[in-house]
């Protein structure tokens, strides 16, 4: 709440999500949330 992601609650690869209902506030703060996700290995970007 209030455009702020605490980084130590989360795992390494977090990625934020905006919600999609209409008015995306609680109250008067935004609300942003996040999921963890797997990293990406191998693959174009995972150059040496």
């Amino acid at each position: 709440i209030g455009d702020t992601i605490v980084g130590m609650h989360i795992k390494p690869v977090a990625v934020p999500v905006r919600p999609s209902f209409n008015n995306q506030k609680m109250g008067e703060a935004n609300v942003v949330m996040a999921y963890a996700r797997l990293p990406y290995i191998g693959g174009p970007r995972a150059i040496y």
